[in-house]
């Protein structure tokens, strides 16, 4: 109906982190995360300082905690298990890979405000990720799919609760509430154990950001769409990553 939910029994164990959600009222239910920062390097009487990067030593694919954007790409094709589990460590869509700044832990700062008024050469990026599922109770709604207008987000044609492996289904997507054009969109099927190719679909939006997609079989399907740009919300900041990342379940006929 609009209104936040409650999360219960919520636990972070080294490798993920688990929640349960009382689906107490009927529709269309939004369940999942969405991290928005700031990263990126400045200089201090010529020596670089961090903002919000991860201090050398730490794993390279993995998400971190709060929030933190993703160090490193993981492997194509990691999915997550199932509508229950939205945005695992690492998830497809956290961060880009490439070798990163190496910055003394000493030079670190977690905040905007930390960053002192004389730092020169700051090159400060903004991230906004959001990774959800959807779970309907009885017949299914459309309010949890109101676009807020920020960053890179999916307003369903086909409702995600009523996808059949037999008919297309239909997905718009926008940013800052603005039609997506030419936004690349990757679908990967699950269960890709069992398997020896990847199954990905490499798909481009229409001039309105709608994209069409085919299933193959029935199942789970990994969608994840990104853009890069330059247009921050946050006035500091030069660039901007972001990313809309879910997992659709497609029923037989």
């Amino acid at each position: 109906d609009g209104t936040p939910g409650k999360i219960e029994n919520a636990a972070r164990l080294r490798t993920r982190s688990v929640f349960d959600v009382a689906i107490d009222k009927p529709g269309t239910w939004k369940i999942g995360t969405e991290m928005a920062n700031l990263s990126g390097t400045f200089k201090v009487n010529g020596e670089l300082w961090g903002l919000g990067m991860r201090r050398p030593g730490g794993p390279g694919g993995t998400g971190g905690p709060g929030g933190q954007a993703g160090m490193g790409a993981p492997p194509r094709g990691m999915m997550p298990g199932g509508p229950a589990g939205p945005g695992g460590p690492g998830g497809p869509g956290g961060g880009e890979g490439g070798p990163r700044p190496q910055i003394a832990p000493d030079h670190m700062v977690a905040s905007l405000a930390d960053i002192p008024a004389d730092a020169t050469e700051v090159n400060l990026t903004e991230t906004l990720n959001r990774n959800f599922v959807f779970v309907t109770a009885g017949t299914p709604t459309t309010q949890a799919f109101a676009p807020s207008g920020k960053g890179l987000e999916m307003v369903p044609i086909t409702h995600p609760d009523e996808l059949v492996s037999d008919e297309p289904g239909k997905f718009r997507f926008l940013i800052d509430g603005q039609p997506a054009a030419k936004l690349k969109v990757t679908v990967i099927p699950g269960a890709k154990r069992y398997r020896d190719i990847e199954g990905a679909q490499e798909l481009t939006t229409a001039a309105d950001g709608t994209v069409t997609v085919k299933w193959p079989v029935p199942g789970f399907y990994w969608l994840n769409a990104s853009l890069t740009d330059d247009h921050p919300a946050n006035p500091r900041a030069a660039h901007r990553r972001t990313s809309y990342t879910t997992t659709l379940e497609v029923v037989a006929p």
